[in-house]
């Protein structure tokens, strides 16, 4: 059986596999401290244990007698495990009574009594009401609906129980499932009226007003406007109004809910009557209240006033920044050239502006509205040239439209700014980028960026810098030796397989390994260890800087470049006091990890510029190779690689495919989840792929690896969020997202997809990664039954084998568990040859890739 313990502070909950019957809960325990001490945490041991419902047990208790599978345990220290609370009474058989009339009318609310059932004593409905709300503050909804949910099976149909629940649901984004418990606290409100003391029951009209609003809320959110506008106006009719003056805040809110939910009813009728309660709503309030003037924002887009609704969503976001509405709104507005024009006409220009020009241009982004937002940090940076920060909102910003080429050209300017300001020269920012720019090579860096040729901004793929930047010999990388093999047409030989390679590069990479750890201990011998520094902020956003160059030099093909750059780089990334995956620079220097392993370690084939000679034929399939190995390049067909961060370990590389080589160009879209890419989805990521996508040509045949970051992060957040009840749920909505994107992909572009499996290379992820590729997989065996170009390339097993030592700990205790949802060992793991980083695989696998290409094209994928 398999659940979910929580315990720790902070908070941790782990997935924990209990494979032996007779695992107890302190079994259990143990698996959850095994698993914290994995993610460098120290747990207490518990003092009591706890069920969702509030119920203790014991910790010799067999899991399987006190919990079903995928139940809550909570481990209880220190204050948390006193004394329970007590359980309800259990209430006395009633004695027999006298036959009566038929249909008696029915008894009122008596005191001590809710819906006609015997009350919990209030210690035990308030204990775990208590304990929803701190844990609701603690930003942890699915242990607050836990206990609420135990609330009401003490106290079905407890009125403030009922209340919060739909709330939290509805929070969510649940709402058909908040409306029960919505309904439940409006009858409960309405059924007060009569017996004001009963208990728990709430008193007053402003509570019984409140209670009709969060059903009218719940309705619309559903999209029944008309029910919830009927539960608006009943609030109205209850809450209390003033005989004398304005409105209050709470009639103004109801007010504006009715205007919300005649807007979504739709039809001209209902829009005049929105926009007569919406303009009263600001007049009563000096144009004030917020909802009014979102609303009035979004009338105002629709009636194709950009600039009024661009200038009032502005007004909003600095005191709403996290509401969707106002980013949506904002970024709808400036999408349009009116909007633009009349945000940056209230911004302003110039220096002292650019704060805010850096604010709205991560708030649009957001919303999706990617070319605004990359217009307004060009005028951030514009108007503060030596701030790292602002040159780096602009280089990620372009990334997104996609325009590498700009991307780094916002490196570039940023670096020149800097080498200005260490000169002495005056400069907004100078100060702060001379001081950034202390311990890092500007020169070298600049001097690389600056040879690069201008890139065409929405090309995918472009092969310019790869082919302008290739030298006609095999590029050697710091701290990595060139290939010693031939081309095999040179000398006669057949061309090799990826098998044969694999099994030359293992041979040579083990060598090359021996002597780089001999060249790095001799090095260790002669010089003292370095100096660490503690870098500042401005320091840690211009090597975040530099690291996405390097990111975006590789992506695009400029390889030369892009070692260059890793290696003057190590010395400062090595010289940080801080791990930089702790810091705010942990995605950029992850990336940068990434790549500089892959060019350090797993090079790329060094391919020379075009026209040098005909397509070569299989060779240096892993990795490996000359110059000589690439040549003809620009006449290869491209095998385009479409996705996150996986897409960069094949990126540059070559397979065959129905006898052809074929390049495997990337196309990194950072941090794309499947989730991002469902139907209606404006997240900045999603923007990113789709018009990546759309710059294909029809027919180009596409490898689709996405879902890794759905399975390390997003379906455990998702969960805890109170998104799903569980884990299958989260699943199944992710690979419905995945099968939308296989059919715009198809259907909408035009493209042949192969679906690349999620790499199962994080070993606390690996089980749910596995998961929720077999969900991806029956996604697209569908899709391709329903005749759309797509095949699953059916690889996976080959990359994971079991983890002997975990079997051995399933085996002495019951199962264990690791953190993020996988189930220690008893899940597969990859296979050691295969990690690259402990994020992503290593080229290594490309003969595995390969051979599932081949497979795939060969049953039937053609004749689509």
């Amino acid at each position: 059986m398999r659940i979910y313990v929580h315990g720790g502070d902070p908070p941790l909950t782990v997935i924990v596999r209990l494979e032996d019957a007779a695992a107890t809960l302190a079994d259990a325990a143990a698996a959850f401290a095994a698993a914290a001490r994995r993610r460098g945490r120290d747990v207490p041991e518990p003092a009591a244990f706890e069920a969702a419902g509030g119920a203790r047990l014991e910790a010799g208790s067999r899991a399987a007698d006190v919990l079903k599978d995928r139940d809550d345990l909570f481990l209880l220290v220190g204050a948390d495990a006193g004394a329970p609370a007590a359980a309800p009474p259990v209430a006395p058989v009633p004695a027999p009574q006298p036959a009566a009339a038929s249909n008696p009318p029915a008894a009122p609310h008596q005191a001590g009594t809710w819906g006609g059932l015997p009350a919990a004593p209030p210690a035990a409905v308030s204990s775990l009401l208590a304990r929803a709300e701190a844990a609701a503050a603690g930003g942890r909804p699915r242990v607050a609906a836990q206990a609420l949910r135990g609330a009401l099976l003490q106290s079905p149909g407890h009125p403030e129980a009922s209340a919060r629940l739909a709330q939290l649901l509805l929070s969510a984004g649940r709402p058909a499932d908040a409306l029960p418990h919505a309904r439940a606290a409006a009858r409960a409100s309405a059924s007060a009226a009569a017996a004001p003391a009963a208990a728990g029951a709430p008193g007053g009209a402003e509570a019984r007003a409140e209670a009709r609003q969060l059903l009218g809320d719940c309705l619309l959110a559903a999209g029944d406007a008309a029910g919830a506008l009927d539960a608006f106006r009943e609030a109205l009719q209850e809450a209390p109004t003033a005989q004398d003056g304005p409105p209050s805040g709470f009639e103004l809110d109801l007010r504006m809910r009715c205007a919300r939910a005649l807007h979504a009813a739709g039809g001209p009728a209902n829009a005049a009557a929105a926009g007569r309660l919406t303009m009263a709503a600001l007049a009563a309030s000096d144009q004030t209240h917020a909802d009014a003037l979102l609303l009035f924002a979004e009338l105002a887009l629709e009636r194709g006033q950009a600039d009024d609704a661009a200038r009032v969503a502005l007004r909003l976001l600095p005191q709403a920044p996290a509401e969707a509405r106002v980013r949506a709104a904002l970024g709808a507005a400036i999408e349009t050239p009116d909007g633009l024009r009349a945000a940056l006409e209230d911004i302003g220009a110039g220096p002292e502006s650019s704060e805010a020009l850096a604010f709205v241009a991560a708030a649009a982004r957001d919303a999706g509205a990617v070319a605004a937002a990359a217009e307004l940090a060009a005028r951030a940076a514009a108007a503060a040239p030596g701030r790292a920060a602002l040159a780096l909102l602009l280089a990620h910003a372009r990334e997104l439209l996609p325009d590498p080429g700009g991307a780094v050209a916002a490196v570039l300017d940023w670096c020149s700014s800097a080498m200005a300001a260490q000169s002495g020269e005056p400069g907004d920012g100078g100060g702060e980028a001379a001081a950034a720019a202390a311990a890092l090579p500007l020169k070298d860096a600049a001097a690389l960026l600056s040879s690069l040729p201008p890139l065409p901004k929405g090309r995918a793929a472009s092969l310019d810098w790869l082919l302008t930047g290739m030298p006609a010999a095999a590029v050697p990388v710091a701290g990595h030796q060139p290939d010693k093999q031939q081309d095999p047409q040179q000398t006669g030989q057949q061309p090799h397989t990826c098998k044969q390679q694999e099994e030359e590069d293992q041979q040579q990479q083990q060598e090359r390994q021996q002597e780089e750890q001999q060249e790095e201990d001799d090095q260790q011998e002669k010089q003292p260890p370095p100096r660490r520094v503690r870098y500042s902020d401005a320091q840690l956003d211009a090597l975040a800087l530099l690291f996405t160059a390097a990111k975006v030099l590789f992506a695009s093909g400029a390889l030369p470049a892009a070692a260059a750059l890793c290696a003057a780089l190590e010395a400062p990334r090595a010289a940080s006091e801080a791990e930089l995956h702790n810091t705010a620079i942990r995605n950029e220097a992850a990336y940068f990890g990434c790549v500089a392993q892959l060019l350090a370690r797993h090079p790329p084939p060094a391919l020379h510029s075009a026209g040098a000679g005909k397509a070569a034929s299989s060779g240096a399939c892993a990795g490996t190779g000359t110059a000589d190995a690439g040549a003809g390049v620009a006449g290869e067909r491209p095998l385009y690689v479409l996705g996150d961060s996986h897409c960069l370990p094949v990126a540059w590389r070559h397979v065959t495919l129905r006898g052809e080589r074929r390049l495997l160009r990337p196309l990194l879209v950072t941090g794309v989840k499947a989730w991002h890419l469902r139907r209606g989805g404006s997240f900045y990521p999603a923007r990113q792929f789709w018009a990546t996508a759309a710059a294909l040509p029809r027919g180009a045949e596409v490898v689709l690896v996405v879902g890794e970051i759905d399975a390390r992060e997003g379906l455990l957040q998702a969960l805890e969020g109170l998104k799903y009840d569980s884990l299958e749920a989260a699943i199944d909505a992710v690979a419905a997202a995945y099968a939308s994107a296989l059919e715009r992909l198809c259907r909408g572009f035009g493209l042949r997809v192969f679906a690349h499996p999620a790499p199962p290379a994080l070993p606390e992820a690996a089980s749910l990664v596995c998961a929720l590729n077999a969900a991806l997989r029956a996604r697209a065996s569908e899709a391709a039954t329903a005749g759309l170009a797509v095949r699953w390339l059916d690889f996976e097993a080959g990359l994971l084998e079991a983890h002997p030592a975990a079997s051995k700990e399933a085996r002495q205790g019951g199962g264990g568990s690791e953190p993020d949802g996988s189930s220690g060992g008893a899940g597969p793991q990859l296979r050691r040859e295969f990690c690259l980083d402990g994020t992503h695989l290593s080229p290594a696998y490309l003969p595995l890739l390969e051979e599932a290409l081949n497979a795939a094209a060969a049953s039937g994928f053609d004749s689509l």
